[in-house]
């Protein structure tokens, strides 16, 4: 499946859905671990429908059929592919620094 490059009001939607699973302090951090940090935030929050809304912004699919055609892993990896893609990292920095 495709992954598609967010237009700005998709990455604002992005930043909104994650915006409290981002670590607070991640000067240094690696993107992956940052990713990986998010993917922990989301899982121990209980909060998957931020994943869920993150993946249908990622593929411009509903998430049901993304899970009833995909592996579980496939779709994490859809959900890791477009934060890396997309470049999440920047998108918290420029939205928090717009005071978002």
């Amino acid at each position: 499946m495709t992954i598609k490059i967010l237009t700005l009001r998709e990455s604002y939607d992005l930043y909104l859905l994650l915006k409290g699973h981002i670590p607070k302090d991640f000067s240094g951090m690696k993107s992956l671990t940052f990713i990986g940090t998010i993917v922990h935030s989301i899982r121990e929050s209980d909060e998957h429908e931020n994943y869920a809304k993150a993946v249908e912004l990622f593929t411009g699919e509903e998430f049901s059929t993304i899970a009833e055609n995909n592996d579980p892993t496939e779709v994490l990896n859809m959900f890791v592919s477009g934060l890396m893609e997309n470049q999440i990292i920047l998108i918290h920095k420029f939205f928090s620094q717009m005071g978002f």
